[in-house]
């Protein structure tokens, strides 16, 4: 028997200005989640950095905030790469996801999340 694995954009790499969240699409949890999201610090980094989040729903309408999976630092031009996982029991008894970025202040970040989905067991 073997997986069955999907690929998913969970945020399309994209800046993310001062202030303003950087909130992903509804992904669809299936059997459970596992990416890599990417925060990029410009030549003049951001006050207090950029977080990335992951927010869960029922409908992929109603979301319910979820918790800080990752902090970026204040470095200027740093990149900093967070994984991720949500598994069944682990989150992923939810039907959605998205993924969000929020919290630098002052300077805009470069941000970007990819993941695969267990479609199939």
């Amino acid at each position: 028997m073997s997986l069955a694995k999907s690929s998913q954009t969970t945020v399309s790499a994209q800046p993310a200005a001062a202030g303003t969240p950087v909130l992903g699409n509804a992904l669809a949890l299936n059997y459970g989640v596992s990416g890599i999201a990417k925060i990029t610090n410009g030549a003049t980094p951001p006050t207090i950095a950029c977080g990335f989040y992951l927010d869960f729903s029922v409908d992929g309408t109603n979301w319910v905030t979820g918790p800080l999976i990752g902090l970026a630092d204040t470095v200027a031009n740093s990149v900093t790469y967070i994984p991720f996982a949500v598994g069944i029991g682990g989150g992923a008894d939810w039907a959605y996801y998205r993924g969000r970025f929020a919290g630098n202040t002052v300077q805009a970040v470069t941000v970007q999340a990819d993941a695969s989905t267990t479609t199939a067991l």
